[in-house]
């Protein structure tokens, strides 16, 4: 699990924005899923705080549940991330994530209402990695990736959100 923090990231970022280097030292790896779990042997245990207001997370979405199933159908690292957010009973997904999320590797960022609290959500659509060459594996990646990093900017531009789990 990958945590990137910043503290004012500007709307958009070119290369010369932000160089690699840089942003590589704001990039940390921890042991805990989106929500602050961990698999231990005793099974799934909180070992650190679920997202709070400023923390924008990643939901690894299937796309036949952002299109047709909804949330409600979801299981696994998804179906947790919808109950934490209120959306597990629900039919369909917001027509703005619908609308953007028609292939593998698009993603789309949405903040959801939940009583006095906001969840920012990245949704992304991972490839799928069977029967492809090394090559194919990294530019499909690449695009999932690279979405889910503009859509974070989208989240900081927009809203108090500050890193990205």
């Amino acid at each position: 699990q990958a945590v990137f923090s910043t503290q004012a990231a500007p709307a958009t970022m070119g290369p010369k924005a932000v160089g690699s280097k840089d942003f590589l030292q704001k990039v940390s790896v921890h042991g805990f899923s989106v929500l602050g779990t961990a698999m231990t042997d005793e099974g799934v245990k909180t070992v650190e705080a679920a997202p709070d207001e400023k923390t924008a997370f990643v939901d690894p979405a299937g796309l036949a549940y952002i299109q047709e199933e909804g949330p409600a159908f979801a299981g696994g690292a998804s179906g947790a991330i919808y109950a934490h957010i209120g959306i597990d009973g629900e039919a369909a997904f917001p027509s703005d994530v619908k609308a953007a999320i028609t292939e593998d590797g698009l993603s789309k960022y949405h903040a959801y209402e939940s009583g006095e609290r906001t969840h920012h959500v990245i949704h992304v659509v991972g490839p799928q990695l069977f029967d492809v060459t090394r090559a194919e594996a990294v530019e499909m990646l690449t695009k999932a990736y690279k979405n889910v990093l503009q859509q974070y900017l989208v989240a900081v531009s927009s809203s108090s959100v500050t890193s990205l789990r």
